[in-house]
């Protein structure tokens, strides 16, 4: 992203407990710094877009459905893609058409039509390019070992040949992405073993301990806490439980019939036909909307589709009812209070409404309203059912499925089965945060199985596919080397938390930063780094209020030459002398020039410093601030260093935020001697450099 204007594709996995999602919040925010920092780019467009398969985990991550973001009707087939008319596309063009960057969480629920027939297709036209994906980057997020995605294949797996798409389709899955899986688990001890046990279900490879411990927490069902969810593989036993639920309730209990009409019918028969039809019309046709709906107040419930994304009523949002305002009992209307389990959730409604809240409703409930949708019957197409209806749904007892995402204190997980659905254990079971809150009411461990697809599929990604770090850390360079590194921290006092949690700069033998900001009267012991000995090139404060605006720090972990290192500022500009007791016949020095000082007073400094000792053997690394990427400004500086001097400059990329590359290294030491590279860094707009050099 920092290093190239090429695009770039990834794939960020691991089981859960690794981090994934604090990961992604920070991927997103480096990316909209970055990029809105860009010189000439419009922070207001969007530039980086965080998306999900779902309302709800979409939700979570505070982004868009990719239904929504790149109008992809939910109605249509996957396998067949339609490109908008112009109209909707230039509208999505001047939303969209910045765009650089996607963030695809719960990559498990995306299958290879969406991936490959309708995101390709549509970045593409978004984007007015041929490129695969419109050249845009993305970074998936998610777990390979979760339920295949509903009515497609996986994501890694080619077009089947009945799509029409699938003889010019490539496999972009394994053409572009490459895979980094976090592996450590960062919950506290008692979940850790949870989560270590589900790491290995996970995979298939659980031991007979595993089971053993997921055996303890088996239980009667009616030893289970009544107010915990259920979760069932069969979708009979989901309907049974909420109707034992909903027959429990003795008062405030609702029987809702949906409103529905016909539009569209070419005759009054056609019409009646439709009208019989209608009550056997499954919910998935129906787009989740219940003929008739059965509600209590103190049932749980969920959102039966996305009403509101942006504040989290979706598919899937969880709520116990409080209240049940109907203006007529014979058809949707007036109002269902809910409180839902998390608090953000319907913010916004609540806030919208606020005129509703009379004596008796808590400021916490939501309402919900009846809406209004329309989807066909049978096999006619111009006919369509109208519906009117409360979009709420059972819900003390889900799917496996439809519990995907969800994440739950307490829940009853029943496995009963009569055939294996791969990774469907591991999915229920990892619903609930802790062991402790785990009720088992039937294992059925017999039926515990992997797909052998998503198995091969990982070992390709761990080893053929796996991802390759675009820089080389600085841990890995030779440890027999001296390794020196110069980074202008852009005020060193703010980020040296940041330093010292930095394994790169703790594996170097010296780190020069400049423009530390450090105060004359700040004392060394808030600055000091474990192993390492400070050294300040401090600069006067002057009489303006506030930090001085320059500064150097040397840390070493090597012994250095007695009366090294040493300040030697000329002209305005910071220089500190550094040499080794292993190699005292080595200048490193440190430079730091401001954009204010005038660039001949830099190229004077610069010759009394090489005529002090025209023999030496000589690194000279910083912030010149001069652009090497420009010929003519360069130019001065490389008559100078290159051709009177016989130096090399080893720094060949950008070193800023900004494209530009001012902090050099030169050195006159021969190429076999020394190696130099650049690092990123993500609290300043300076990237670190930095030489190996053989003892």
């Amino acid at each position: 992203m920092k290093i190239s204007d090429n695009p770039f594709y990834a794939f960020l996995s691991g089981s859960g407990g690794v981090g994934k999602s604090h990961l992604i919040k920070s991927i997103y925010q480096a990316a909209l710094k970055h990029y809105n920092k860009r010189a000439g780019e419009d922070f207001r467009r969007v530039q980086v877009l965080l998306l999900a398969p779902t309302g709800k985990a979409a939700y979570l991550i505070k982004g868009n459905t990719i239904h929504s973001a790149l109008s992809i009707p939910a109605s249509q087939s996957l396998k067949i893609y339609k490109p908008l008319d112009s109209g909707r596309l230039n509208t999505l063009r001047c939303e969209l058409g910045a765009l650089k960057l996607i963030l695809l969480d719960e990559i498990s629920m995306v299958g290879n039509s969406m991936f490959t027939v309708q995101l390709n297709n549509r970045l593409k036209d978004l984007k007015g390019s041929k490129d695969d994906f419109g050249g845009v980057s993305i970074i998936t997020i998610g777990d390979l070992f979760q339920l295949k995605p509903v009515m497609d294949g996986y994501i890694f797996t080619d077009l089947q040949s009945l799509n029409y798409y699938s003889v010019l389709a490539p496999n972009l899955w394994k053409k572009y992405f490459r895979m980094f899986e976090l592996d450590e688990i960062m919950r506290q001890r008692e979940s850790k073993m949870f989560a270590e046990i589900l790491n290995r279900l996970r995979e298939g490879k659980h031991t007979t301990t595993d089971l053993q411990k997921l055996k303890e927490r088996c239980v009667q069902e009616s030893s289970c806490p009544q107010e915990a969810p259920r979760l069932f593989i069969q979708n009979a036993l989901v309907d049974k439980y909420n109707e034992q639920v909903y027959e429990s309730f003795t008062e405030n209990r609702y029987t809702i019939k949906a409103q529905d009409s016909v539009i569209g019918a070419a005759s009054a028969e056609l019409k009646e036909k439709i009208m019989r039809q209608i009550p056997y019309v499954p919910l998935r046709n129906s787009k989740q909307l219940a003929h008739k709906l059965k509600l209590a107040v103190g049932q749980r419930t969920e959102v039966a589709t996305n009403v509101r994304t942006d504040d989290g009523l979706t598919n899937g949002a969880s709520n116990i009812i409080k209240l049940i305002q109907l203006t007529d009992e014979n058809k949707p209307s007036g109002l269902i209070w809910v409180q839902f389990d998390y608090e953000d959730v319907g913010r916004k409604t609540r806030q919208e409404n606020r005129t509703l809240y009379v004596t008796g409703i808590q400021s916490t409930w939501t309402p919900i309203k009846p809406v209004t949708t329309q989807f066909p019957v049978g096999r006619t197409k111009s006919a369509q059912v109208v519906r009117k209806q409360f979009p709420l749904r059972p819900a003390s007892a889900k799917t496996v499925h439809r519990s995907q995402g969800d994440t739950q204190t307490q829940i009853v997980v029943n496995l009963n089965s009569n055939r294996s659905f791969p990774h469907i254990h591991y999915v229920a079971l990892s619903r609930v945060t802790t062991i402790e809150g785990l009720y088992i009411t039937d294992l059925c461990e017999d039926k515990i199985s992997v797909d052998q697809r998503v198995v091969k599929e990982m070992e390709i990604l761990r080893t053929e596919q796996s991802l390759n770090l675009c820089f080389k850390p600085l841990y890995m360079l030779d440890q027999s080397d001296l390794k020196v590194c110069y980074l202008n921290a852009r005020s060193l006092h703010k980020h040296i938390e940041d330093v010292r949690k930095d394994i790169n700069y703790s594996s170097m033998d010296i780190v020069i930063f400049t423009e530390t900001r450090f105060n004359s009267s700040d004392t060394d012991d808030i600055y000091n780094i474990d192993g390492y000995r400070l050294f300040r090139n401090d600069v006067s404060q002057g009489t303006g209020p506030g930090r001085p605006y320059g500064g150097t720090a040397v840390y070493s972990r090597v012994p250095l030459k007695e009366g090294y290192p040493y300040a030697h500022n000329v002209n305005g500009i910071e220089y500190t002398i550094i040499k080794t007791e292993s190699n005292p016949h080595l200048n490193i020095i440190g430079i730091y020039r401001s954009p204010n000082i005038a660039i001949s007073r830099l190229l004077s400094s610069l010759r009394s410093v090489l005529d002090e000792d025209s023999s030496a053997q000589n690194i000279i690394i910083g912030d010149f601030n001069v652009n090497w990427m420009v010929e003519s400004d360069r130019q001065s500086l490389y008559n100078l260093m290159v051709v009177q001097n016989h130096y090399r400059q080893l720094i060949a990329g950008f070193t800023t935020d900004n494209r530009t590359l001012i902090d050099h290294l030169y050195t006159n030491l021969i190429e076999e001697e020394i190696e130099a590279g650049i690092l990123e860094t993500y609290f300043s707009d300076h990237k670190a450099i930095w030489a190996s050099l053989k003892t």
